[in-house]
């Protein structure tokens, strides 16, 4: 079990934004039963502390070694060691359930709710998106995340940071001026992605600093059904087609690098 673990804790920290030990269904370590986040090691039940970390970074290098040699045998552990032997015993699952789901789904009728590995909501506003999902009759695929109602530890602004109140009030101290006129904060990409590139449309958040259930089933049935979701595929794909033509051989990023090589070389 422990040498089990130790291969899924790098996915394990991945997949969980929050303390193991607070999670409410037992994880499912391959090939090994059910294990409940508090009674995992002690090592990691604070993610801030050093212990923590250690072990995170000391877990990765085990998929770099050759072979491990187990105090253990086949016939005492045989479902742990078939585990063990798999490339893919490390993920959550093989994916196969929700890609077959996906392969019967129509073309352009599926949205998939995503936040990103920095993108925590808050309980009330996890709430207000699953209702809007519901609502909104729509086919979706939704990454779900244990809800964070303290943002002091997040590495970006995201809507948990909007609903508790500035989002300066979480940068370090004085970040705004130092930065003034070399960098952009996070909300800069919805003005690039909605109003430059097209390709979404933006949400309104009410007094609470949320999207409502009602405004989250509106966008969505919009995106699908509506004129402007049709507009918005349309933009993705041309976007599609010139990113492709930026990298082909003869494409404007290919020629760059090539020059930058050029003059690598030259010095």
């Amino acid at each position: 079990m422990v040498l089990s673990l130790i291969f899924y804790s790098p996915k394990l920290d991945e997949t969980c934004s929050c303390e193991c030990r607070d999670l409410h269904e037992p994880i499912k370590i391959p090939g090994c039963g059910p294990v409940h986040g508090i009674d995992l090691v002690d090592a990691l039940h604070d993610r801030k502390s050093e212990s923590y970390k250690w072990a995170i970074h000391t877990t990765k290098r085990f998929s770099l070694a050759s072979g491990i040699i187990v105090n253990s045998s086949m016939d005492l552990e045989p479902v742990a060691f078939d585990a063990l032997k798999e490339k893919t015993s490390i993920n959550v699952d093989d994916g196969s359930e929700w890609l077959r789901w996906l392969e019967n789904q129509p073309n352009g009728s599926l949205l998939l709710a995503s936040f990103g590995s920095s993108g925590k909501l808050s309980t009330e506003q996890l709430n207000e998106l699953a209702k809007g999902l519901e609502f909104s009759g729509q086919r979706f695929l939704w990454v779900v995340r244990s809800p964070h109602e303290k943002a002091s530890d997040m590495g970006f602004y995201s809507e948990e940071i909007s609903c508790i109140g500035n989002a300066y009030d979480f940068l370090p101290k004085g970040f705004a001026e130092r930065t003034k006129g070399v960098g952009l904060l996070q909300k800069m990409n919805a003005v690039l992605v909605a109003d430059d590139l097209k390709v979404e449309l933006r949400v309104k958040m009410n007094e609470k600093g949320l999207v409502g259930h009602q405004d989250t089933a509106k966008y969505a049935r919009e995106v699908i059904e509506g004129e402007e979701g049709e507009l918005i595929r349309k933009s993705i794909k041309q976007l599609k087609e010139a990113a492709r033509l930026g990298v082909s051989d003869q494409g404007s990023s290919t020629k760059s690098l090539a020059e930058v090589a050029q003059i690598w070389n030259a010095t």
